[in-house]
């Protein structure tokens, strides 16, 4: 069996890491191909251990490309989509003719658009795969006569992970209890509440620094406000990078205060190595973090009950230890074979 993986993204965020691990633990007897921007962080990622073609999407009714997938579908036995320019795409080429079955990973937990062709998409796709059941709720409300399965994303088995030097790139970190935030620096991530719930922990607790680890549309505006507030000393912005888990496992606490979420990887990152995780009170987070006991949830609005929650965490040794312990149990039922062979499954009765 081939299945050719259709990707549109040019960043390297939670979907594409997704891709990666999905082709990387793929079935002996399933053969992957992957079409993607050859511009974009997909393919610097593949190239080179995995069968990559170009295919360069501009918007969801690029006929060029769905005329060029098309033509790369004689290949495989299915099309798997994991954006939604990829989606569209596909769903266009099957208007022009491909016969290849299609099923779409939706990785958000934003509703779809109203118009005519965004629910058209949905319902001539073969196959509709929700990463949580929460975004999945939301779709069925919107297309009520759609089949769709839940498939979680996965993170690995844990391998040892030297945590980096933070105190030799960021000084300021030392001796410090560090509270990190990963995620792209965009609105939907609640740059706002970040930043007052730091201030306030940061008034009360003179030996925490904050992180937040990614890069976004937002970076210098955070910068900025971050400078405003007279914390440049003590909240910092390393940007992107690569060894995430690295940074992840020097973290005394990773603080995650997101709007929406679609199934957020990173809050098992962190519990699978120890890393107490406060975060934001959505459905979807709710299906990795038990508030209480593997982790702290909040009002993603309330940055007083984060605040309270941090300081908590950070001075408290027997809850921290406890979240520590319940966390590392619950993140085996995430890992990615589970997830392959849900996947494999699926290609197999299409």
């Amino acid at each position: 069996m081939r299945v050719l993986h259709v990707n549109s993204e040019l960043s390297w965020r939670g979907g594409e890491r997704q891709v990666e691990l999905l082709t990387n633990y793929g079935a002996k007897d399933v053969d992957s191909i992957i079409a993607c921007d050859q511009r974009g962080q997909l393919n610097r990622h593949l190239e080179g251990t995995h069968e990559v073609v170009d295919l360069s999407i501009k918007n969801g009714f690029d006929f060029k490309a769905a005329l060029r997938l098309k033509k790369l579908a004689r290949q495989a036995d299915l099309i798997h989509c994991h954006t939604p320019k990829a989606q569209s795409i596909a769903i266009l080429a099957k208007l022009l003719g491909c016969n290849r079955p299609v099923i779409c990973t939706k990785r958000t937990s934003f509703p779809i658009g109203s118009n005519f062709f965004s629910k058209f998409k949905y319902r001539k796709t073969d196959q509709v795969v929700c990463v949580s059941q929460a975004s999945a709720n939301v779709l069925q409300k919107q297309l009520p006569d759609i089949n769709i399965k839940v498939i979680h994303s996965a993170i690995e088995k844990p391998e040892p992970v030297v945590p980096i030097e933070l105190d030799q790139l960021i000084p300021e970190t030392r001796d410090r209890k560090v509270i990190g935030y990963v995620a792209a620096v965009t609105e939907e991530k609640n740059p706002e509440v970040f930043l007052e719930t730091a201030r306030a922990v940061l008034a009360k607790y003179k030996n925490c620094c904050f992180l937040w680890i990614g890069d976004g549309e937002l970076k210098e505006t955070v910068q900025a406000q971050i400078n405003l507030l007279g914390l440049s000393s003590r909240v910092f912005l390393p940007g992107f990078q690569a060894n995430i888990q690295s940074w992840i496992t020097a973290l005394d606490v990773l603080f995650f205060p997101s709007l929406s979420e679609g199934f957020p990887t990173t809050l098992l990152q962190a519990m699978q190595v120890g890393v107490p995780v406060i975060a934001s009170d959505l459905p979807s987070i709710r299906e990795i973090v038990t508030d209480g006991e593997t982790g702290l949830l909040s009002d993603a609005k309330n940055e007083e009950e984060f605040t309270h929650k941090i300081m908590e965490v950070v001075s408290n040794d027997d809850l921290r230890n406890k979240l520590k312990a319940n966390a590392l149990d619950s993140v085996t039922h995430f890992y990615v074979e589970e997830m392959v062979q849900k996947y494999v499954k699926l290609y197999g009765k299409l």
